[in-house]
């Protein structure tokens, strides 16, 4: 009875968790690879 109102909250709670990590991510190999200032990291 609860189940798919929980599936439905978990997949729009989970969307922009894991919009943030990837994005979070790219960052962090930006940095890694010596490009942290770079105009696309600044926007």
């Amino acid at each position: 009875m609860l189940y798919n109102p929980f599936i439905t909250f978990i997949w729009i709670t989970g969307i922009p968790f894991f919009t943030a990590l990837v994005l979070g991510w790219q960052m962090c190999s930006y940095i890694g690879s010596d490009k942290a200032f770079t105009v696309k990291n600044a926007d």
